[in-house]
C-alpha cells in the first residue's frame, strides 16, 4: 500500500530545498527544463506546456507509460503501449506524485536549483 502522508512529506521536502511550489504543475515544469536542458530562461505559454508534457512523460517512463527515444527533439517521449491507458483521477495523480519523488531520488546529483 502506498503511503500518501510519506509522499507528500516527500515533495514538501523537495519543493523546500528547489525553491519549487508544491504542486504537480510546478514539479513536472522544473523536470521537463531539467530533462530538456534548456536551463532556466523565460519561456512562451506553448514551450511551458511542452515542458510540463516532457516532464510527465519523464516521471511516467519509468511506469512503462513512455519510452525515451534518442533525438534532437526537445521532447523525446512517445507512448509504448497505446492500449496502457494512464488512470485518470486520484490514480494519475498518485502515480505522478510517486513518478517526482523518484525523479528527484535518481537525479538529484544532477539538478541545479538556478
Amino acid at each position: 500500500m502506498i503511503d500518501s502522508k510519506k509522499i507528500e512529506q516527500q515533495l514538501a521536502d523537495i519543493s523546500k530545498k528547489f525553491n519549487i511550489e508544491n504542486d504537480l504543475i510546478h514539479f513536472l515544469f522544473f523536470i521537463g527544463i531539467q530533462e530538456s536542458g534548456l536551463g532556466f530562461r523565460e519561456f512562451t505559454k506553448d514551450e511551458k506546456t511542452d515542458l510540463i508534457e516532457l516532464g510527465g512523460a519523464t516521471v511516467l517512463a519509468p511506469q512503462g507509460f513512455y519510452k525515451k527515444i534518442d533525438t534532437d527533439n526537445p521532447v523525446p517521449y512517445y507512448v509504448v503501449d497505446p492500449d496502457k491507458k494512464i488512470p485518470e483521477g486520484h490514480q494519475r495523480e498518485l502515480l505522478l506524485k510517486q513518478g517526482i519523488v523518484a525523479y528527484f531520488e535518481n537525479h538529484t546529483h544532477e539538478i541545479s536549483s538556478s
